[in-house]
């Protein structure tokens, strides 16, 4: 058998080539939380490939960003991206559900986009309800995530949030608000 890790949680066996195959076709075997299922092969299979579509048609539209998120630009500041923040980029960018979804090219396409910004404590990133259009990842610094009003979530370096933005021209899901001086990179889907 020839394993293959096409998602860090999702393993497709593939039997070896028969010696004469003829016209069959080999069907992909899934192992999924310890079952086997062709079906589930194609059912995750179908998933990665609507993420990716999703993610090549909105990263770089034309979807015009809420007024709050066009404020965005006051907290940018001008500086290059070196080797270390790139790999710690990437690495946070795996551990995000949205993002293990990209291929390499869509991952380097967003690294290429990416700014730097800085934000003192208090300040909203981002506010629940609001049409958004930008994905951090926070380098340095916390933040707490709030739904309604209520915590639901703190998050510090190396997390990453905003994600639905880069696939959606949706409502943003939860507020990010900085509960200490942060340094953060974003990539923008408009």
């Amino acid at each position: 058998l020839v394993f293959s890790p096409p998602h860090p949680h999702l393993w497709i066996l593939r039997p070896p080539a028969a010696a004469s195959s003829g016209d069959q076709q080999q069907t992909p075997w899934t192992v999924y939380r310890g079952a086997f299922s062709p079906a589930m092969a194609a059912v995750e299979e179908k998933k990665r490939e609507y993420a990716r579509k999703a993610t090549q048609k909105r990263v770089g539209s034309s979807t015009k960003a809420s007024s709050v998120e066009s404020g965005l630009n006051k907290f940018e500041v001008k500086k290059t991206m070196d080797d270390a923040t790139r790999e710690f980029l990437k690495t946070a960018m795996k551990q995000d559900r949205l993002c293990a979804t990209l291929e390499s090219r869509e991952v380097e396409s967003l690294l290429k986009g990416m700014k730097y910004f800085e934000f003192s404590k208090g300040t909203p990133i981002i506010k629940e309800g609001e049409t958004g259009s930008q994905f951090f990842v926070l380098q340095k610094g916390a933040a707490e995530v709030t739904v309604g009003g209520a915590l639901i979530n703190t998050m510090t370096e190396g997390c990453a949030f905003g994600g639905l933005a880069l696939l959606y021209n949706c409502p943003r899901t939860a507020t990010v608000t900085a509960t200490s001086d942060i340094v953060a990179w974003g990539a923008s889907g408009a």
